[in-house]
């Protein structure tokens, strides 16, 4: 916990020991940076008065450097600077006092993430690339997973709809999604946003239903289509009620279209898969990744996942080698 303010760090403080958790603190930055390295954290809370883009800069390189998650408490949130602190690369973003009850699930929910991934969340890793079509995808999620509003997610089979999902909800409330799919729920417990997986595979009947549901639980509402939202509704594939999700979508645009993000994310991808298999030193070689940037990819994110998970376990010397993804595509 890091705060300039006594009363805030102690309050901080005192409301996370409360909840069972080991807290240390320190009242500037270079003090937590200091900590950090001297020993292992996993949740960084750092509360200011106000939020500007010059508070933020020292988030990213804290990423960059630590394995570490980043919550930032404030007590003039607005819009704005929500925003601009999740494209700064927090995690969770909280206003005090208002929000102090929700700090030890909010940071419970952050420690359980990191945790389950081995640092790097999975949502987090689908979502890597530098083309303009993943910075925009991004951007939408930074923007819109704080605000109280219904987002639709469209893509092609396997370009990560799932994960933006689990992006939206842990940069929002941090609570997990409820799953619906058209046969019914796939998670039978929780009371987070409910996710309309694969609504364009919904009868109208099941939409309006899950729908009023949703509006009858005031709970957020998420969906998910392969085909374009707007193309849906303009079909009659999708009822009026529903149109108020289609007000803020974000497009997952198909791996080839990006190829040039494909060294980014199998670097991610590998870097997750291989300490999960073992092999946590496994690199992938130059001919390798020429290979399978020159891949076309149909099933898109979900595929490049199965593949590099059969490199990783075929590759006994720590090396991913061309002939070895030439044998599984």
């Amino acid at each position: 916990v890091v705060s300039d303010r006594l009363e805030t760090r102690s309050m901080v403080t005192e409301t996370l020991e409360a909840a069972g958790l080991p807290v240390t603190s320190a009242s500037h930055l270079e003090g937590a940076w200091q900590r950090i390295g001297d020993r292992p954290v996993d949740l960084l809370v750092a509360a200011w008065g106000s939020v500007a883009d010059d508070a933020l800069e020292w988030v990213r390189p804290l990423r960059q450097a630590r394995d570490v998650r980043v919550m930032v408490l404030t007590d003039a949130a607005d819009v704005p600077a929500t925003v601009r602190a999740f494209r700064a690369g927090v995690d969770d973003f909280l206003r005090v006092p208002d929000d102090l009850g929700e700090l030890a699930k909010r940071a419970r929910a952050l420690l359980e993430g990191r945790r389950s991934s081995g640092g790097l969340r999975r949502s987090e890793t689908e979502m890597v690339g530098r083309s303009v079509a993943a910075r925009r995808a991004r951007e939408r999620v930074d923007a819109l997973a704080p605000l109280d509003v219904p987002v639709w997610v469209w893509g092609e089979s396997g370009s990560g709809r799932d994960h933006a999902v689990a992006a939206l909800c842990a940069r929002g409330r941090g609570t997990p999604a409820v799953r619906v799919t058209p046969g019914g729920r796939s998670r039978s417990a929780g009371d987070g946003p409910l996710y309309l997986d694969g609504l364009d595979r919904f009868s109208l009947e099941q939409q309006v239903s899950w729908f009023r549901t949703a509006e009858r639980s005031g709970r957020r509402v998420f969906a998910s289509s392969v085909e374009d939202p707007a193309a849906l509704l303009a079909d009659g594939r999708v009822p009026s009620p529903l149109a108020d999700c289609a007000r803020f979508t974000i497009h997952l645009p198909p791996l080839r279209q990006r190829s040039g993000d494909i060294p980014l994310l199998v670097n991610a991808l590998v870097g997750r898969i291989g300490p999960r298999l073992g092999r946590s030193r496994c690199r992938v070689s130059a001919g390798a990744m020429t290979r399978l940037r020159s891949h076309s990819w149909p099933g898109n994110l979900r595929e490049l996942a199965v593949v590099l998970e059969k490199a990783v376990a075929f590759s006994p010397s720590g090396v991913i080698r061309a002939e070895g993804v030439d044998a599984l595509l």
